[in-house]
């Protein structure tokens, strides 16, 4: 009943739909990129090297004669990957964490708080990018690196909000009625943290996107041949005042995609606001 009162606001919202629709165009580019791509996204020409749009090359060749368009529509896979990656491997350990501080109380809670203040200490970008220089660079590496800098982000709020469920009548009710800690958590804390937790995770898919794409860019993410849209804006700032187009596009596709993540987002926060009229 929740979520068809949601996607019934969402609907009468042309930022949300907008949003919504930037995201899937997306996701569908990165899951038949490598199908509709005009070119092999790794074949190089040097002969037609850092060429401007053209009837062949829609949006030009970079240095290596590498056709534009075809590694920006392949890049999006691994670019996305990440994103979408990193959200759920904060959640996955971030949420049941929070849970158990905002719960359970006591030491329980002192642990988790300090961990996540530890990690907190350290700027997002600062802390995905020691941990890239620990365990290496790579795809793999850096989805690890985000998703782990977002882990704390999540205990706080997570946590946050427990703390306020668990003061409610209703779970005093449970409690006083001897119901489970699991039964509890269950039926009444996590239905309510629900709403909060996809709010924020959209709009940390724009964030975790730019993180991703900032490693990319100083060469820890994809190493080449491998298009993603962070390297590729990094292999093209040499070049940027005579062949402009090898930063400009990668830099519109994240632009843009970061930009459908925070509309969405915004939009899912005010049809999730319980408060709405």
């Amino acid at each position: 009943m929740l979520w068809r009162n949601v996607w019934k606001t969402l609907k009468k919202s042309r930022i949300g739909l907008v949003g919504l629709g930037l995201i899937l165009l997306f996701v569908l580019i990165s899951i038949l990129g490598p199908l509709i791509a005009l070119h092999d996204p790794l074949k190089i020409n040097l002969a037609y090297s850092l060429e401007g749009p053209s009837r062949d090359a829609w949006l030009g060749t970079d240095v290596l004669g590498r056709d534009i368009l075809s590694r920006l529509l392949c890049g999006a896979r691994p670019s996305l990957l990440i994103c979408f990656g990193a959200v759920g491997f904060g959640m996955i350990i971030g949420v049941p964490l929070g849970v158990c501080g905002g719960y359970f109380r006591g030491k329980v809670d002192l642990v988790i708080r300090s961990l996540a203040d530890l990690l907190l200490a350290f700027p997002p970008f600062l802390l995905a990018l020691s941990l890239i220089a620990a365990i290496g660079v790579g795809l793999n590496n850096v989805l690890l690196a985000v998703g782990i800098s977002t882990v704390p982000v999540y205990i706080r709020l997570v946590r946050a909000e427990t703390f306020t469920i668990a003061e409610e009548d209703y779970v005093t009710s449970s409690v006083a009625l001897g119901r489970s800690n699991t039964g509890i958590i269950i039926a009444h804390i996590l239905p309510n943290i629900i709403p909060v937790i996809v709010v924020q995770s959209t709009l940390f898919m724009g964030i975790t996107l730019l993180y991703a794409a900032g490693l990319g860019f100083l060469g820890l993410g994809a190493q080449q041949p491998q298009p993603e849209w962070g390297a590729m804006l990094g292999a093209g700032r040499n070049y940027i005042f005579s062949a402009p187009q090898l930063s400009l596009f990668p830099g519109l596709a994240i632009f843009v995609t970061i930009l459908g993540f925070n509309l969405l987002g915004d939009a899912l926060r005010d049809a999730l606001d319980p408060y709405q009229t």
